[in-house]
């Protein structure tokens, strides 16, 4: 379907390369086309490449188009995504995706959806900063920052608490590696994700296993897992195949 919409403004464009929303709507069908790839396994980012050139061309003549510059930016990030998983160097695109987002909160702060595209853009430059050996700090406070605004507005959706958990944890990982005592950021972290679940964001089980697993809390881990094989069921052999590796671990 995201192939033939991208087809179909592709050949409206050639009749008529003014006409209004195409090009736009070309942009948005290679978005639509790259996520769908992405979750099929296929190589998504020409869709994301082709889906930000579309945007940009766009916001050349509409610059004060605040969901364009969302589009742009979710497009952008999907696409540092894309190349973080490949073993590139995604810093540069988080990055160009965080100021994208950033216009797109200039021109209209209500857009509670780049506030939560930005933060995970932030997210993921801190992984790609730590795996530099570079300090993440700084795009992890950031992140922090935008899913804890994400709280105040949206008070009673838990992933907003499951999602600033995610950047506790990463902290207290990355600290455990070092060497150092990662207890104060797991703590954090696992205060959020009891709070989401609290929020009946039942994936949060799901993170909250990670966590111990990280922490080497057996027990708590298995106990954690099942309960989100039980809440999420479309992610029940994931969380089965995470028992397996915590029950090994245990020489179970």
């Amino acid at each position: 379907a995201w192939r033939g919409a991208v087809d179909d403004y592709g050949a409206a464009l050639a009749r008529n390369p003014d006409l209004p929303g195409a090009l736009e709507g070309r942009g948005r069908a290679w978005l639509g086309l790259g996520e769908a790839q992405s979750a099929h396994g296929i190589d998504p980012r020409e869709a994301f490449d082709a889906a930000v050139r579309d945007l940009r061309e766009v916001l050349r003549v509409v610059p004060d188009a605040a969901r364009t510059w969302l589009a742009c930016g979710i497009a952008g990030a999907r696409r540092a995504d894309a190349a973080a998983e490949r073993g590139e160097d995604a810093r540069p695109l988080y990055a160009l995706a965080v100021a994208d987002l950033d216009l797109a909160l200039k021109h209209d702060a209500r857009l509670d959806d780049a506030l939560e595209e930005r933060g995970f853009a932030w997210r993921g430059l801190g992984e790609e900063r730590l795996r530099r050996s570079e300090d993440p700090a700084e795009a992890y406070d950031a992140a922090t920052a935008d899913f804890a605004a994400l709280m105040l507005r949206r008070p009673d959706d838990g992933r907003s608490w499951s999602w600033r958990g995610s950047v506790a944890l990463r902290r207290g990982d990355a600290e455990r590696r070092r060497g150092e005592d990662p207890g104060p950021w797991f703590r954090a972290a696992e205060a959020d994700y009891l709070e989401a679940i609290q929020r009946r964001a039942y994936e949060a089980y799901l993170n909250l296993g990670a966590l111990y697993r990280a922490w080497e809390r057996w027990e708590d881990a298995l106990t954690a897992f099942g309960a989100g094989a039980k809440a999420v069921p479309e992610r029940k052999a994931w969380a089965e195949a995470q028992m397996a590796e915590v029950r090994e671990r245990m020489g179970r």
